[in-house]
């Protein structure tokens, strides 16, 4: 074979290889980072255009936009993509309140999942700005849900808002936290389970402690349900559980068991929906208030929530260990190739053992390398429950 010829279709796997250790990782879905494998549905709100209106917007019925829907849509209520404020760089979904007392509005995203799955889980980064505390019993609600043959069930948060003391915001203003279920398989009735002792601090609050120093906060929200036993399975709300509080109470059935639009499908869909509702008391535009919600994540957790160290090669969490192996296993190969190829250029002649050393090498690093593509891609599945 002519050395020359040798030599650069070495140099070209060399680059090969190097090169395709530096490809970043595909965007999954509408999410800008890497998602793990059991992930139903994510959005961080990057890939839509500013002001694009979700759903329902300003009570005008508005037509049904990049698959969200919606419920209610009150006169004033308004939900779009914004910019100014979010929890990951550089967007969100806002939701901003309708313009009369009892108004309500809503929007929501429905999706269809596999009849092996039992358990699913809602994760959402969520802030209000002051006016929110303005008045009692402004409700900026989140859920996930589900259907009967002849009711829509609720797990749902009811982030009620509070200008003055009572049993759960002991100090001051601030925001309650209602979660919502029923005692009986049915839904009915409603029952509200408020948490004492936990009240929450909008974003930009006009006074408060150290003249209104307790701010720029955003809050994490995850829930969990069941949709075999229709009940919750699990709350945690800023890192704390509630795991124990909430596990089998069931859902609520919204509106009393009136919603049976989904009787003749199986399996039945799920719904998470983002709401605003007014206290009995609204004054516009001074009580106006808005709230933003970012980095939706929706998973399918039945074999467990997905967990993974980072020498587990997923390419979740943006590990770093990932990048590293596949820039450590190209960087090996590419070298013995190279270093290969310069001896035999230079006419030193190769031992056996040498040879069959260079080629296992070489085989080996591709065969490495491939299979980390195949992980990076979701080919091979590694990560638990995913």
């Amino acid at each position: 074979m002519n050395p020359r010829i040798s030599f650069a279709s070495l140099i070209l796997l060399f680059l090969i290889i190097t090169l395709s250790t530096l490809t970043p990782l595909a965007k999954a879905g509408l999410y800008t980072v890497p998602l793990a494998n059991n992930t139903i549905y994510a959005d961080d709100f990057e890939n839509y255009a500013s002001n694009q209106v979700l759903g329902c917007s300003t009570g005008t019925q508005a037509a049904l936009t990049q698959g969200w829907g919606y419920v209610d849509c009150s006169a004033g209520f308004m939900s779009n993509i914004t910019s100014t404020n979010y929890y990951s760089c550089c967007k969100s979904i806002e939701t901003g309140s309708p313009s009369a007392a009892n108004g309500i509005g809503d929007v929501d995203k429905r999706f269809a999942v596999f009849n092996s799955t039992r358990f699913v889980q809602m994760s959402l980064w969520f802030a209000m700005n002051n006016r929110y505390i303005f008045e009692n019993g402004n409700n900026a609600h989140i859920s996930i849900e589900t259907w009967t043959k002849t009711d829509r069930l609720e797990a749902a948060i009811f982030l009620l808002s509070r200008n003055s003391t009572d049993t759960a915001c002991t100090t001051g203003a601030g925001i309650e936290i209602d979660w919502v279920g029923s005692p009986n398989s049915n839904g009915l009735p409603q029952t509200d389970h408020l948490i004492p002792n936990y009240c929450l601090p909008v974003f930009n609050p006009a006074a408060g402690g150290n003249a209104g120093l307790n701010r720029a906060v955003w809050h994490h929200l995850m829930i969990r349900i069941d949709l075999q036993q229709k009940d919750w399975d699990g709350l945690e709300v800023d890192g704390i559980s509630f795991d124990s509080t909430v596990r089998n109470t069931f859902m609520y059935a919204h509106a009393g068991g009136t919603d049976n639009e989904f009787a003749n499908f199986n399996p039945f869909p799920v719904r998470f929906e983002i709401g605003a509702a007014n206290g009995v008391t609204h004054t516009t535009p001074i009580d106006t208030w808005n709230a933003w919600h970012d980095d939706l994540i929706i998973s399918d957790v039945t074999g467990g929530p997905s967990t993974c160290g980072p020498l587990c090669l997923s390419a979740i969490n943006l590990s770093a260990w990932f990048g590293i192996l596949m820039v450590t296993v190209g960087a090996g190969t590419s070298s013995s190739l190279y270093f290969g190829a310069a001896r035999m250029l230079r006419g030193e002649p190769f031992k056996s053992k040498e040879v069959v050393a260079l080629l296992a090498a070489g085989a080996l690093g591709v065969l490495a390398f491939g299979v980390m593509m195949a992980v990076a891609v979701g080919l091979i599945k590694i990560i638990p429950g995913g």
